[in-house]
């Protein structure tokens, strides 16, 4: 494949693939993304990402690199809109103060989690660092002379790898980049746990309040029952106790005839009768 098919060490077909990959993306995270397209690459998930991320500088920085994606018809993918000088200004103002959080971290706060919106903010300020460092000096002079704490704009956590050349790098220079790549890999992974860690946190308190309302209404349905299990047993008992009663009125009326029968006072027996007639009439008309 032809040199001009290559753009930092990677061909225009992996390229394009990474590129749709990503403008393919609706709803994951750009990490998870990477991750991916890694597996299926066969990559290291953190290669990919700051390949990416360099693309994205190389295609602003140097026309070499934009004259490919245009000719492959890839730069319109891949370009990001421009920020107009007072955007520039104003988000130079944001990130370059120490609020003492990354400047990754900044951008997701800046751009209130909106991924895509964030890159944009990465890659501008790192920009910015590099061919703007008049407007940058301009801006740190004036946030100092405030008071306002500043950042070291050489100890963000946005790597800087270093550009092809013909020359062989040197095992110092392996080695300072491969701690550089330790570093950036342990704080991209801190950053995506805490961020991971507050979501589940939400979660958990939703969870919890839904299940101290759904325990709430069973209290109170358990109130409602034990104060009809009242009424009921209280009903119960009047009417255990007229069944007594009764029990006990029927066994002294069935005692009483049973001896008129006995004792052969059949008349005592037909008064008595109708007499019991003569009640249950009354107790009817009442």
């Amino acid at each position: 494949m032809k040199k001009e098919n290559f753009i930092l060490g990677w061909n225009i077909e992996e390229i394009k693939s990474l590129i749709l990959a990503v403008k393919g993306n609706t709803n994951k995270n750009l990490l998870k993304v990477f991750e991916e397209y890694a597996k299926n690459t066969n990559r290291n998930t953190f290669s990919v990402r700051n390949f990416y991320y360099r693309l994205i500088e190389e295609t602003n920085v140097n026309k070499d690199v934009s004259n490919i994606l245009e000719k492959n018809g890839l730069l319109k993918l891949l370009k990001t809109n421009h920020f107009s000088e007072s955007e520039t200004e104003k988000l130079l103002y944001a990130l370059l103060k120490d609020e003492g959080i990354s400047v990754r971290r900044a951008c997701r706060k800046l751009a209130k989690n909106d991924e895509k919106l964030s890159i944009r903010m990465q890659n501008k300020y790192r920009n910015a660092l590099k061919t703007q460092p008049e407007l940058v000096s301009k801006i740190l002079e004036d946030l100092r002379s405030k008071n306002i704490k500043t950042r070291n704009v050489s100890s963000n956590n946005i790597l800087e790898l270093p550009k092809q050349t013909t020359n062989t790098i040197s095992q110092q220079e392996i080695q300072a980049l491969f701690m550089g790549l330790v570093r950036l890999v342990k704080k991209s992974a801190q950053e995506e746990f805490e961020c991971q860690l507050v979501d589940e946190v939400k979660s958990v308190n939703n969870q919890l309040q839904n299940s101290l309302i759904d325990l709430r209404r069973k209290e109170i349905l358990v109130a409602e029952l034990q104060e009809q299990n009242k009424i009921l047993t209280h009903k119960l008992k009047l009417l255990e106790n007229n069944l007594s009663n009764t029990q006990n009125t029927m066994l002294n009326h069935y005692s009483k005839i049973n001896n008129l029968v006995s004792s052969d006072r059949m008349e005592e027996l037909k008064n008595f009768i109708d007499s019991l007639v003569k009640k249950e009439t009354q107790k009817g008309e009442k």
